[in-house]
């Protein structure tokens, strides 16, 4: 059973995605950004995404 459509099973999503996950978080917090430059953006603005340097707004799990 999915859940939120989401097109892999517990296992696979556990021991392949989540590892694959996991490793872009342990690059991201090896280069953190100060959340001040965050600061007065009420959504994925062309400046915010700029700041956080991807083209264009995404799913994510942020840690502050």
């Amino acid at each position: 059973m999915s859940i939120d459509s989401c097109p892999y099973d517990f296992d696979r999503l556990v021991n392949e995605r989540m590892a694959l996950r996991f490793g872009e978080l342990k690059s991201a917090m090896v280069r953190p950004l100060n959340a001040a430059g965050l600061v007065g953006y009420k959504s994925a603005t062309k400046e915010a995404l700029q700041f956080l340097d991807k083209p264009a707004d995404f799913p994510g799990c942020y840690v502050f």
